[in-house]
């Protein structure tokens, strides 16, 4: 028998966890049991062979339960009575699977990951969970579920280190009482942590982990020179535009802004392609008329998130 996580198939596969252990016994009604041999991943030729007096040294002698390595595993076992017979063998197949899922976050819709660990969404966004169990040494006995938390750590809900916690389905799903992801969830303004992990069909449970989440509604500030109503004295200006993204919450970064939504207009006229863009800031230099002008400066974050600051200003050479 197994002593430990299994998953049978009803196409007959039998899937077992690494950990789990394989247990031998044998009964003779008359003379008594002997020694019960067993032996790994056999070939046919060894299967033809059988078990008997001249080939038990080509077996393992059963000392108690063990485990298998990773793997499709075939075991073939027999044992023998007190008076020197041996039973025809028997063979079993396991995939046992030692490798735990691996999950990951997506956004449905436009959020980025601002800092690891750390979604900024845009309003109406979504963050859904995939959990995907690997392909290892050719065996995967696929996801069975996602634990999953709003607002509470697993420790705090006092959940069990190994396993799937137990659940009730009648409480709200990501309570403490039915810790279990059921679809796509979001937050409608400031932040908040969801703590999750996967379990595969025989109990292997990839490391906890835990994601924040937070909506970004607030759009870049602008810090704009020449600064509004101001006066310059040459004909050549130099134009620089800080554009950085608020943070959602301490050590939350915004989504960021989106360089590619600067735009730089003097006197309405387009002027983004004369200046160099980054990440963090806009500049350049042009060449103005004497008199009134007026800069009109655009940026948006990831999230959508626009502001537009207008400066006039004048060329006053006098």
């Amino acid at each position: 028998g197994v002593f430990g996580p299994v998953y049978a198939l009803s196409t007959g596969e039998v899937y077992i966890a690494a950990r789990a252990s394989v247990t031998l016994s044998a009964q003779d009604d008359l003379s008594g049991a002997g020694q019960t041999f067993y032996k790994v991943d056999p070939d046919a030729a060894f299967l033809a062979g059988g078990l008997g007096p001249e080939t038990t040294s080509q077996f393992t002698a059963y000392g108690g339960p063990f485990t298998m390595d990773e793997g499709s595993r075939t075991v073939a076992w027999g044992a023998s009575d007190a008076a020197g017979n041996y039973e025809p063998l028997k063979a079993a197949a396991f995939a046992v699977d030692g490798t735990p899922p691996i999950t990951t976050a997506l956004v449905l819709g436009a959020g980025f990951e601002s800092a690891p660990g750390k979604i900024a969404l845009s309003p109406g966004s979504m963050v859904a969970l995939e959990s995907v169990d690997p392909f290892a040494n050719g065996v995967a006995a696929g996801t069975d579920a996602i634990a999953f938390l709003i607002g509470k750590t697993f420790e705090e809900c006092g959940l069990p280190a190994d396993g799937f916690p137990d659940i009730s389905a009648s409480a709200p799903l990501g309570s403490c009482a039915n810790p279990v992801y059921g679809g796509p969830f979001t937050i409608a303004t400031g932040t908040r942590t969801f703590a999750f992990f996967g379990v595969d069909q025989v109990l292997n449970q990839e490391a906890r982990r835990a994601l924040e989440v937070g909506v970004d509604l607030v759009p870049p500030d602008l810090s704009v020179v020449p600064s509004s109503n101001s006066a310059v004295n040459s004909t050549a200006l130099s134009v620089s535009v800080g554009y950085p993204d608020p943070a959602l919450a301490p050590e939350f970064p915004g989504s960021g802004t989106d360089a590619a939504s600067v735009r730089v207009l003097i006197d309405e006229q387009d002027v983004t392609g004369q200046a160099q863009i980054t990440g963090a800031e806009a500049s350049g230099s042009l060449s103005l008329s004497e008199g009134r002008h007026g800069l009109r400066v655009t940026a948006a974050d990831r999230a959508g998130n626009a502001r537009t600051a207008r400066h006039p200003f004048f060329v006053d050479l006098t």
